[in-house]
């Protein structure tokens, strides 16, 4: 199966895609390859190519600007592999056009889950023959990037909600150290405030500040050096 270690291993959305495309022009004999990831608002995310050169920018730039091919447009709003014989011809003033001129194309969206991710589209030969098999073969090839997308966005999603549950415990250790404090001495208090800012500081910085040592100092304390 293509990329079965790349997809294992990397758990970097864009050096996965990168990867994709290298490996796959390489690999497969693809003469270009291009991916286009689009967030929640259907709007460009991320995009990797590799083959397709400058003319993959211009299409780029158009994407940005929500003006989108023939193939991708179509590509979007169908599942399966969408085939394009004569692309030169067919696909009208794209910036890619040019590029495939002899060529044939493919493409289909990264779908897995029901969430679409974005769109692969591969330039190959035109004397090679798109076949069931062919199409089938790109068609798990895209599914398996899509796999990997997913399992990126889960990570993703995991470690935000760690960060979240650690930042709410901190700040509930906090309430309940001050209401423990709340019959305290307001020297204690005093210090207990100096100690966290000097902490929070010292995370910023790490320098401790002037002024956040009094909790350390035995003689700023009511105790037995005051009798």
């Amino acid at each position: 199966m293509f990329g079965s270690q790349l997809i294992a291993r990397e758990k970097d959305r864009n050096r996965l895609l990168q990867g994709a495309c290298a490996s796959l022009t390489e690999t497969r004999r693809y003469r270009g390859i291009g991916i286009v990831l689009l967030d929640e608002s259907h709007r460009l995310a991320a995009t990797a190519e590799a083959g397709l050169g400058e003319d993959f920018q211009l299409f780029v730039n158009r994407a940005k600007r929500g003006e989108w091919n023939h193939c991708a447009e179509r590509t979007l709003s169908q599942s399966g592999v969408f085939v394009i014989d004569d692309p030169a011809s067919s696909c009208g003033d794209c910036p890619l056009a040019k590029r495939c001129l002899g060529r044939k194309a493919m493409a289909a969206r990264l779908e897995y889950g029901g969430k679409v991710f974005g769109v692969m589209v591969a330039s190959i030969e035109g004397k090679r023959t798109i076949d069931k098999e062919e199409q089938s073969l790109f068609e798990e090839v895209v599914g398996d990037i899509a796999f990997a997308l997913h399992s990126i966005r889960l990570e993703e999603d995991r470690r935000r909600a760690v960060e979240a549950l650690l930042l709410e415990r901190s700040r509930l250790e906090a309430l309940l150290q001050l209401a423990q404090m709340a019959a305290a001495p307001m020297q204690e208090i005093t210090d207990f405030a100096l100690e966290a800012a000097g902490g929070r500081a010292y995370c910023r910085t790490g320098q401790h500040q002037p002024g956040t040592e009094a909790s350390n100092n035995p003689t700023q304390v009511g105790g037995e050096g005051d009798q």
